[in-house]
């Protein structure tokens, strides 16, 4: 009696029968509903804390212009700087405003910021007492000094300075009273041969209310936490 054939059609029906049932289960487990959170309105990824040196992890984020006054031509005149970037990464603001040949950009750390802020209320208190003196502005009678990252071309910001000069002056011009942001010509970092342009820039008591608004830590951390929200939203 010959059986050979019977016993490997036995054994691939039961194969058979195994593969389908693990398909069965297999099918019946996809079908299971999974598990999540639908209801949250958060991502649940843990944010970054804020430092000194870092907002958010944001790109660099415009904001409202700010106002000041230039000399040009020995006349004063008001000027609007409208390129006005928060980095939040390192929570810095770039200036960017064309000064007679050049395009400048004035890079202003946390550090920077508040040396402005303080020599604001300390110049409106001595200019509403009559304590202002009409002097030469110098490093000497600044009521801070420091060191900046300034840039400048003359189409694009490609030649830089480092470690640029600047000093805080009050200063007297037509009889008004201002507040006067001032680098010296500094040589070049990038560029040992180039020297950075001397700018001035002259702030108003209303011009300094109105950078406090735009420029003060939380202002800048204000407009990154409302990023930050619709950053994170789920």
């Amino acid at each position: 009696m010959k059986t050979t054939g019977i016993i490997p059609f036995a054994l691939g029906i039961a194969i058979c029968a195994s593969m389908c049932a693990c398909a069965s289960n297999s099918k019946k487990a996809s079908q299971e509903a999974a598990e999540y959170d639908y209801e949250s309105t958060s991502l649940g990824i843990q944010r970054p804390e804020p430092t000194e040196d870092y907002l958010g992890d944001l790109e660099p984020v415009m904001l409202d212009p700010i106002y000041v006054t230039v000399k040009s031509f020995g006349a004063m005149k008001p000027k609007e700087i409208t390129k006005v970037h928060l980095v939040p990464r390192k929570n810095t603001v770039e200036l960017r405003w064309r000064s007679g040949i050049n395009t400048v950009c004035l890079i202003l750390t946390k550090q920077h910021r508040d040396a402005i802020f303080a020599a604001a209320e300390r110049f409106e208190k001595e200019a509403e007492s009559g304590m202002l003196k009409n002097e030469t502005p110098s490093s000497k009678n600044a009521y801070w000094t420091g060191k900046c990252s300034f840039w400048w071309g003359a189409v694009n910001e490609t030649i830089g300075c480092e470690n640029c000069d600047i000093t805080l002056n009050p200063v007297i011009e037509n009889r008004k009273a201002y507040l006067l942001l001032r680098i010296p010509s500094t040589r070049a970092t990038s560029d040992p041969s180039e020297f950075s342009p001397k700018t001035y820039v002259y702030f108003s008591p209303a011009q300094l209310e109105h950078l406090q608004r735009i420029l003060s830590q939380s202002a800048l951390e204000s407009v990154v936490a409302e990023r930050l929200e619709n950053l994170y939203v789920y």
